[in-house]
């Protein structure tokens, strides 16, 4: 058990709890509501509008905050403004995944993949410095970008029907004057008690009744969006300023940290150190009850990755790292040695996107590292490490799109989303994701390719 124990990555736990508690923080400062509604102004009462605003918004947020921590921002204010506006926040939860998990890989710090590639110490040594990856990935992670939301306007057009309210409204509303009616009237404080709070619930959902009619004419009347927009003003302020002036410090600490501690001559802490002493000094100087932050830590989401980490390590264990490294270096040595560069990079790019569609990115990059270390550390195949880093980046980083359980933003974009009452299955995210992850997969192929024949030609 000593030995199990030692397998996980408690650094990338450190990470993810960390940011959950700070997120946690910010929720009672009222930012998210504020957002949400700020986002609908800027929207004008449109639909697409609106998704792709708050596209933009969460890949721009996850260039310079890891992924996990954009979810953890980004699903309380898709899901707060969707509510709001009585729409169902489901179907539009995996294009903020998609675009979060995309956008993260232009920076080191975007995705935590990406550290486990260039803090290894064999590729730690060919160059890779945090300027130089963003150079190599920022246009791959462009065009995926704009591929990616160019198919989801083709295959969600019919937006409005997957948004519609739940149909239970009126049938909800219903239940609750009957249940109104059935006490009888009588002077008991109780019962009047009881009363007051029906009646208190059937003026909300006749609120939010109102506001879904409101926004459903609001992109053509202007009159009942301003209308509808001053309604989510009022209801949705900033609620603790001090603590969210507090709270927005400790966050550019964190982020300036994480720049800082990017550069290899001057790192002194992980990325985990970085985000637990800017959480600790965030408890320290505001009046948080911290039992109430502790309880909306998804501990569940920190089991399954201590889980999954120990799993990928048995299997390590078991040879099936050496043996997948073996049957990959004969593969390559059966082609002609000017096109083992291109096959070796086809390999490293389809196997990391398929098997992190599969399982959890983080420790598919884990394994898939040290093969591509193996590759190039054999003198027999004679390949640099760059390329094939930079398709194992790719790989694994489209590739945890694909599937529900492929990336931990998505992981953590479920858990918080059924915890606010929204359940996204499997299913519904594998009909999005996976056809992005093909496409997005494919792309990338084509252009490693083709600049490798350039670079050949040269």
């Amino acid at each position: 058990m000593d030995n199990i124990i030692k397998w996980i990555d408690y650094e990338t736990l450190l990470l993810i709890f960390s940011m959950m508690v700070l997120v946690a923080v910010l929720i009672d400062t009222g930012i998210f509501d504020y957002i949400a509604v700020y986002t609908f102004q800027l929207s004008r009462g449109h639909v697409w509008r609106l998704i792709s605003i708050l596209c933009i918004i969460s890949a721009i947020i996850s260039m310079f905050l890891d992924n996990v921590t954009t979810i953890l921002l980004m699903t309380p204010i898709t899901i707060k403004l969707f509510e709001c506006l009585r729409l169902n926040p489901v179907p539009v939860l995996p294009f903020i995944i998609l675009n979060i998990n995309i956008a993260g890989l232009t920076t080191l710090i975007g995705h935590p993949p990406n550290l486990l590639i260039t803090e290894n110490s064999y590729i730690s040594k060919q160059n890779i410095t945090f300027l130089t990856f963003t150079m190599h990935t920022c246009f791959g992670v462009l065009v995926a970008l704009i591929q990616t939301n160019c198919h989801l306007r083709i295959q969600h057009h019919n937006i409005h029907e997957l948004l519609a309210p739940r149909n239970d409204s009126d049938e909800e509303l219903t239940a609750w004057k009957q249940c109104l009616d059935s006490i009888k009237n009588n002077h008991n404080y109780k019962l009047d008690m009881l009363k007051m709070v029906l009646m208190r619930k059937i003026e909300i959902l006749h609120a939010e009744q109102a506001t879904f009619a409101a926004f459903a004419a609001s992109g053509e009347d202007g009159k009942s969006f301003q209308s509808t927009l001053r309604q989510l003003k009022k209801l949705y302020p900033i609620k603790d300023k001090t603590l969210l002036k507090k709270a927005g410090a400790v966050l550019a600490l964190i982020i300036a940290l994480f720049f800082i501690e990017s550069v290899p001559s001057i790192q002194r802490l992980s990325l985990g150190w970085c985000a637990f002493t800017g959480m600790i000094l965030l408890l320290l100087i505001s009046d948080c009850d911290l039992d109430a932050i502790l309880q909306r830590v998804e501990w569940i989401t920190l089991m399954f990755f201590g889980a999954m980490f120990i799993t990928m390590e048995c299997l390590a264990r078991l040879g099936l790292i050496k043996w997948i490294s073996k049957q990959t270096e004969e593969l390559i040595l059966l082609v002609d040695e000017d096109y083992r560069l291109a096959l070796a990079i086809f390999i490293v790019l389809w196997v990391s996107a398929l098997t992190s569609s599969v399982v959890d990115s983080i420790p598919v990059t884990a394994m898939m590292v040290k093969i591509v270390v193996s590759l190039a550390e054999n003198q027999a195949l004679n390949l640099p490490v760059q390329p094939m880093a930079y398709a194992l980046a790719f790989g694994s980083t489209f590739g945890g799109n694909g599937s529900l359980y492929g990336a931990s933003s998505n992981i953590v974009c479920a858990g918080v989303a059924e915890k606010l009452g929204h359940k996204i299955t499997f299913s519904q995210y594998f009909k999005v994701g996976f056809p992005v992850m093909f496409g997005n997969v494919l792309l990338v192929t084509g252009n490693l390719l083709i600049a490798h024949v350039l670079l050949e030609w040269n």
